[in-house]
């Protein structure tokens, strides 16, 4: 990751929110990442499926 980070901030110079949200992400362990990202999507969809069973 640190390899690739450079030419990430470049990349993201021009894109503020893709750039603060790295920022705030940037010390964590991809691994940490990928786990946290799975499992807000899976809640997402757990949701919508709770809502749609309650409709």
């Amino acid at each position: 990751m640190a390899e690739v980070r450079p030419a990430f901030d470049e990349a993201a110079r021009t894109h503020p929110p893709l750039r603060e949200a790295s920022s705030a992400r940037q010390d964590a362990h991809p691994r940490q990442i990928r786990d946290d990202d799975l499992a807000y999507g899976l809640e997402r969809v757990l949701d919508g499926l709770a809502a749609r069973l309650e409709a």
